[in-house]
């Protein structure tokens, strides 16, 4: 089954993973659709995108049945009256977070092009933290974008990736994180889960209470 289900005490607290392995039409059967949906699944003109919004229907129906998602005006979408939820979609996997507090999660697979950018989320005195090898250097850059994302989801708005997210300094083996946020929205402390899919990483913040599977 594409579920990959890697912790689960819905809805507080619960992280659900599938692998995008279907075709669309298979997609629209697993997801069963009510007519509402159907009527905003029509309107989504980008094959990639009617694909992600499927599978977070499947993984939200997973973990809270009978929950019906709103949005923010920035985006930020949100289940009335239910718990706090993040979703995040690459070329082969989407996740879902639930969470009593307010929570992100983030996919990335290293890649060059994020390495080139990395001065826009990153500070050059924060880069003396990445490690001397290519690779595991590539592996820290994507895993640093991966967690200020995460964090940013927290918020929805407002975040500027370089100088408001600071991440404690870390290897990327490491599975658990730290991040000091300072910006309009206060100040706090961010404990982040990584883990790792494939060539695949999955930051999520608040830390999950289980060890990693």
């Amino acid at each position: 089954m594409p579920l990959t289900l890697l912790h689960h005490d819905a809805p507080f607290h619960a992280l659900a993973v599938w692998r995008m392995d279907e075709p669309t039409d298979k997609l629209m059967t697993l997801a069963a659709l009510t007519p509402q949906e159907e009527k905003h699944y029509q309107a989504i003109k980008l094959e990639k995108r009617r694909r992600e919004w499927l599978v977070a229907r499947l993984l939200l129906k997973q973990l809270l049945p009978e929950a019906v998602v709103l949005n923010h005006t920035n985006g930020k979408p949100y289940i009335a009256g239910g718990p706090f939820i993040s979703f995040s979609h690459s070329d082969h996997f989407a996740a879902l977070i639930t969470a009593s507090v307010p929570c992100g999660v983030d996919i990335q697979r290293p890649d060059q092009k994020i390495a080139r950018i990395h001065s826009k989320f990153i500070l050059e005195e924060d880069m003396a933290n990445a490690p001397a090898d290519e690779q595991s250097r590539l592996r820290w850059i994507t895993i640093v974008w991966s967690a200020k994302e995460a964090i940013f989801k927290c918020f929805g708005e407002h975040v500027h990736f370089a100088t408001d997210i600071r991440m404690h300094p870390f290897i990327p083996e490491d599975s658990r994180l730290r991040a000091d946020y300072h910006g309009v929205h206060g100040t706090q402390s961010f404990f982040l889960e990584v883990r790792r899919m494939d060539d695949y990483y999955f930051a999520l913040t608040p830390a999950l209470n289980t060890p990693q599977l």
